[in-house]
């Protein structure tokens, strides 16, 4: 009765790790989101604060097809300003400043986004498959992030323009994309091995019963 308890005990700890977390405020951050209408195309994006009216955003390409094009932010609390990029650092600085490929946006995805960082020059300055960036973007006034503060990217693949919206439904949302932990996986591998050694133990129990009989 103790084996079987610690085993639905393992069990369920395992199907509640491996289970997706419940969305929160800027539940974007960090995550990989997806075009929705073409689930190869993702991107990660985390944005950090301060000093001051200084934002830092760090975008990666995590999808497996696509080249980013634009990306920034929208929220209905900010009061339209300037904005400029200070620098643009792609893959670690290991291939230096990248400011002259990006400027400050101009398109509106939608006419959801208040500022966005666009490709300035040639395809080959878009962020490609398994690219870093990251911008250092200056304010006036500055740009608050609160929980309201959505995501948008909007990228090409495979001669399709692919967007991203946050907080929105149909061909341009943004589809998380849920990879299992190590450490879920690990425990979604104990309490099946432990299923099939209860099933096991059973099968020796009962083939004994029978030759005893």
């Amino acid at each position: 009765m103790i084996r079987r308890a610690w085993l639905v005990t393992t069990v369920v700890a395992a199907a509640s790790v491996v289970a997706p977390r419940a969305a929160g405020a800027q539940s974007w951050q960090g995550q990989a989101l997806c075009a929705a209408s073409q689930l190869s195309v993702c991107f990660s994006v985390t944005v950090t604060q301060g000093p001051s009216n200084t934002l830092t955003m760090t975008v990666v390409n995590t999808g497996t097809a696509g080249s980013l094009f634009t990306v920034g932010l929208f929220n209905a609390g900010w009061t339209p300003g300037t904005w400029s990029l200070e620098s643009a650092t792609r893959n670690g600085g290991t291939t230096g400043n990248d400011n002259a490929n990006w400027s400050e946006g101009t398109q509106s995805l939608n006419n959801a986004l208040d500022w966005g960082v666009v490709k300035a020059n040639d395809a080959s300055a878009a962020l490609g498959v398994g690219e870093s960036i990251v911008f250092v973007i200056e304010f006036t006034p500055d740009f608050n992030i609160d929980a309201n503060t959505g995501l948008a990217w909007h990228a090409g693949a495979l001669q399709v323009s692919e967007k991203c919206i946050t907080g929105t439904t149909g061909d341009n949302a943004c589809v998380p994309q849920v990879v299992p932990e190590p450490i879920s996986m690990l425990l979604l591998g104990t309490g099946l091995a432990g299923l099939g050694g209860v099933g096991a133990l059973r099968r020796r129990r009962k083939g004994f019963d029978v030759e005893s009989a």
